[in-house]
């Protein structure tokens, strides 16, 4: 599924390895969801602890609500045969 809110992100940096990571609000959105298990994704555990960070900053509350509101933008574009298409539309001359 398509989600808006793998368009928006911020930048990390890892201290440990160096390594910049995007970070969307989906990732986060997910990245709750299996901090719930207290397992991560990342690979390096400095850069799951730099996301933790950020996971502070963005409140599990708003990012899951803004997830749930885009499904049921989405649902309901679907149910009514629209096509909801992500992305910025093309420039018209």
């Amino acid at each position: 599924m398509n989600s808006l809110l793998q368009y928006a992100y911020v930048q990390s940096r890892c201290n440990a390895c160096g390594g910049t990571l995007d970070v969307t609000l989906l990732d986060m959105f997910m990245e709750y969801q299996v901090h719930r298990e207290w397992q991560s994704p990342r690979p390096c555990v400095n850069c799951a602890l730099a996301n933790m960070q950020l996971m502070r900053v963005l409140p599990e509350e708003l990012v899951t609500d803004l997830h749930r509101a885009w499904e049921k933008v989405a649902a309901a574009a679907s149910a009514s045969g629209v096509e909801l298409r992500l992305g910025l539309p093309p420039q018209t001359a």
